[in-house]
């Protein structure tokens, strides 16, 4: 990243070069921000009038839960603790589609 500052009026030109790193954010960090906006999606879909609000929160969460499904072993995780914790987040998420799809009228199903 390079950054050009002018000062015409002292007819300096300064030129700083600097870098950066960021660091990369966890699929589960998102999955569980996600979780917790379950409140704002539908007091946005209430005070909007519009159910797709819910839909497409539900979407995401969706969408966050499959890449964690796929980038995490759950029943066979390294230890007690991450296979506990990925349990939770799983009936978290679980509890989440269920109460948004029963909000729009769905009934989801019990397994495929």
């Amino acid at each position: 990243l390079i950054a050009l500052f002018g000062l015409g009026v002292l007819g300096y030109c300064v030129h700083l070069s600097f870098s950066f790193s960021v660091p990369q954010i966890s699929p589960v960090f998102f999955l569980i921000a996600g979780l917790l906006d379950y409140e704002k999606a539908v007091n946005n879909a209430c005070t909007q009038n519009s159910p797709v609000e819910i839909c497409s929160y539900l979407y995401d969460v969706s969408k966050n839960y499959n890449k964690f499904y796929h980038d995490n072993l759950i029943l066979t995780a390294d230890s007690e603790q991450a296979k506990l914790i990925r349990l939770q987040i799983s009936k978290a998420v679980l509890n989440i589609l269920t109460g948004g799809l029963s909000l729009l009228g769905i009934s989801p199903l019990e397994e495929m």
